[in-house]
């Protein structure tokens, strides 16, 4: 166990995954009082213009992910001032940002106050302006709380940052469930946000200054050269990211243009969960992110026998998801909030959904190991073939299948995103055409059984529901190890090209 904890991806995915199961423990249990207090409409609402705004740590154009690297490396140099110069350089940045977005969010919440929103009663209004403007200030609070996460991170304590993650939801999630009880309503939840952030700045700076010395020193000088490196990077990152949140908000947006807020409030509800799957198995992916650039650097076969050890992991959790979604999904939100937000083609929904885990799932492992390759333009250009398309498709299958067409969009987006990486990979002789076989054969057998397999009866409590789901899990485990072990034992006797 020592010896595991020893090792740094393992260590920063063990202390990161914590941070899902607050989120299970925390989260649901809130939303859940949530909906239970609001009405569907109010809820919808509120998902609607957080979606929207929840968005603006993207106007850092991922300086800090490009920081946190050129931090650790220039640290592995013993460049103590070129640290601190890219640390300064991202917090005169990061400020900036900050308090443009600041006065960004208090006209919008101004504006919307008195000049009011078309077809929308008074007190509707008056919900959105207060939603934008404490949920915005939530959002620039976390993007001035970034430097010092980069700076703990490119030190090798990226636990930490977890850690106050960790505390920061459970807090909230208090403070939130606090305000309800008041009568603050649907608005419980962005108050709690930011009053939480301002804390969690405070805790993350104060971190930074204790456990990265090279701090300590004078700050670093205004140097454009740092600068241009960080923008070159984190700027080709970032446009990765705006195609993803141009392909995550439009969902919402097709939603409330050809249905209604309690279709945005139904989808809200229906992929948290999947949503938090996916957080859970993609937070391997980042926690490699730093070994495989340091591979990679190295030596590329390296970095390619070690996206094959990740890999086979996600496996075992990219297809656990997808049948767990499938089988579970609609008695978990039918035990979650009740009657009202279940679906007539709920079991069609979560096997969609399930699907769409996986994909994203592999994609995003493969994606990451690009940008670790330093193939950021190549990740962004992919990203935003995938937004566009995202919107044609939605466009088209909502009008005429509503939820149901917009995930079908979604899956084949990500179908396509794990097609390219796929040929990529393959073609760079990173992966064997045995490892994609591999691949497809366990994807398969999950989106299978999410399938054919469904409980004979609807659960009516918690317990049963959980041993139901676990009996899942370790049915599928038992079939991985089977698999792994059959596949190494053909690869041992050289009847595939396995690599393992």
């Amino acid at each position: 166990m020592k010896r595991l904890w020893q090792n740094r991806i393992l260590r920063a995915y063990g202390s990161s995954i914590l941070g899902v199961f607050s989120g299970l423990l925390t989260s649901f249990w809130l939303l859940r009082e949530v909906t239970r207090a609001v009405s569907p409409h109010d809820f919808g609402t509120y998902a609607f213009v957080f979606q929207i705004t929840s968005y603006l740590t993207v106007l850092q154009l991922g300086l800090d992910f490009a920081a946190s690297r050129e931090i650790a490396t220039r640290l592995g140099q013993k460049d103590f001032p070129g640290a601190n110069a890219v640390f300064a350089e991202l917090h005169r940045f990061n400020w900036r940002v900050s308090l443009g977005a600041l006065l960004a969010v208090v006209v919008a919440a101004v504006v919307i106050w008195f000049a009011g929103w078309p077809g929308r009663p008074e007190d509707e209004v008056n919900l959105i302006a207060w939603t934008i403007l404490l949920v915005g200030g939530a959002q620039v609070l976390s993007v001035a709380s970034r430097p010092y996460a980069a700076a703990l991170i490119g030190t090798m304590h990226q636990t930490l940052p977890n850690f106050v993650q960790l505390g920061s939801g459970v807090v909230t999630a208090l403070m939130a469930f606090g305000f309800l009880r008041a009568g603050l309503g649907i608005l419980c939840l962005p108050l709690a946000a930011v009053l939480v952030g301002a804390g969690t700045l405070a805790v993350l700076r104060h971190q930074a200054y204790r456990h990265c010395p090279w701090l300590e020193g004078p700050a670093g000088t205004r140097s454009r050269e740092v600068f241009r490196e960080l923008l070159r990077f984190g700027g080709l990152s970032t446009l990765n990211g705006i195609a993803w949140t141009v392909e995550s908000t439009c969902d919402v947006v097709l939603l409330a243009t050809f249905g209604n807020a309690q279709l945005v409030a139904v989808y809200t509800l229906w992929w948290r969960f999947p949503q938090m799957l996916f957080d859970f198995c993609t937070r391997l992916a980042t926690s490699a992110f730093p070994e495989f650039s340091n591979r990679n650097s190295r030596n590329p076969d390296a970095a390619g026998e070690l996206l094959r050890k990740v890999g086979i992991v996600s496996l075992l959790l990219a297809p656990l998801a997808c049948l767990g979604i499938g089988i579970w999904l609609p008695h978990f939100v039918g035990l979650w909030v009740g009657p009202q937000f279940a679906l007539a083609d709920g079991k069609t929904i979560a096997v969609l959904m399930g699907a769409l885990v996986l994909l994203r799932t592999w994609g995003n492992l493969f994606g990451t190991f690009a940008l670790a390759q330093g193939r950021a333009g190549f990740t962004a250009s992919l990203s935003w073939t995938q937004a566009g398309l995202k919107l044609l498709l939605g466009v088209l299958l909502v009008r005429s299948d509503g939820l149901e067409g917009l995930i079908v969009a979604s899956v084949v987006c990500a179908a396509l995103q794990v097609t390219v990486y796929s040929w990529s990979l393959l073609k760079g002789g990173i992966l064997a055409a045995a490892d994609l076989v591999t691949a497809v054969a366990f994807a398969g057998i999950g989106v299978t059984f999410g399938i054919v397999f469904r409980p004979t009866h609807q659960f009516d409590n918690v317990w049963s529901f959980t041993l139901g789901s676990c009996a899942t899990a370790i049915a599928w485990t038992v079939i991985w190890a089977a698999m792994i072990v059959i596949t190494r034992y053909l690869s041992a006797n050289k009847r595939v090209g396995y690599r393992s």
